[in-house]
């Protein structure tokens, strides 16, 4: 991604869409979705990048941190 900053919203459903729909009227572009399932928000076209995640916190430590090597890069 190239970006030292972004947005991590967890959960997709009215309350993520919500949010997601603020932030970009605020002009954060770089929002990432993190979800348990294709909800709402999953398919705006606001969010720069959605993730589906298990119901674990091991899972979500692990993509939180591929997330960072990521934006690393």
């Amino acid at each position: 991604m190239n970006k030292i900053n972004c947005v991590l919203i967890l959960g997709g459903n009215v309350n993520g869409y919500s949010i997601v729909q603020e932030l970009y009227e605020k002009k954060v572009r770089e929002i990432i979705l993190f979800a348990y399932s294709r909800e709402l928000a999953s398919y705006s076209n606001k969010i720069k990048k959605f993730v589906l995640i298990d119901r674990t916190p091991e899972s979500l430590y692990q993509n939180i941190e591929k997330l960072h090597e990521s934006m690393k890069k």
